[in-house]
C-alpha cells in the first residue's frame, strides 16, 4: 500500500509540475501520428519529454489503434503424432477413454502463466 501511495504522489507531483497544454499537444500529436504514417517512437519520446505518463501515452495510441483483444486458440493432438505407438501413450489414452466413460467428459487442465508484456507462451 505504501508503494502505491508513493506512486500516486509521484504522479500528482508530475502533473502539477508539467505544462498541461504542452503535454496535451504532444499526446494529440501522437494520436494523429498513429492515425497516419508518422514515427511513433519519436512522437512517444516527445510526449514523455512533455511529462506525459506511460499510461497517457498508451491511451493516446489506443485512441488511434483501439485496444488489443486476444483470441484464445486451443490446440490439441500436437504431440500425439510424435508419440507414435509408444505403449505408455497407449495406456494414457486408454485411461482417458475410461475417464470419459466414467465422468461423461474428458479430463481438463488449465495451465496459465501471466505475461502482461506479451511473454505468456511456453507454459
Amino acid at each position: 500500500a505504501a508503494v502505491l501511495a508513493a506512486q500516486i504522489d509521484k504522479l500528482k507531483k508530475l502533473r502539477a509540475e508539467r505544462d498541461q497544454a504542452a503535454t496535451d499537444a504532444a499526446l494529440e500529436a501522437l494520436t494523429a501520428g498513429a492515425r497516419g504514417n508518422a514515427n511513433l517512437l519519436e512522437l512517444a519520446v516527445q510526449a514523455a519529454r512533455a511529462k506525459a505518463t506511460v499510461g497517457e501515452i498508451s491511451d493516446a495510441l489506443e485512441a488511434a489503434f483501439g485496444r488489443h483483444v486476444a483470441t484464445v486458440k486451443t490446440v490439441s493432438g500436437v504431440y500425439g503424432k510424435e508419440a507414435g505407438n509408444d505403449p505408455k501413450v497407449a495406456r494414457a489414452r486408454d485411461m482417458v477413454a475410461t475417464f470419459v466413460e466414467n465422468d461423461g467428459g474428458p479430463p481438463r487442465i488449465l495451465i496459465a502463466k501471466l505475461g502482461q508484456d506479451g511473454h505468456d507462451r511456453g507454459q
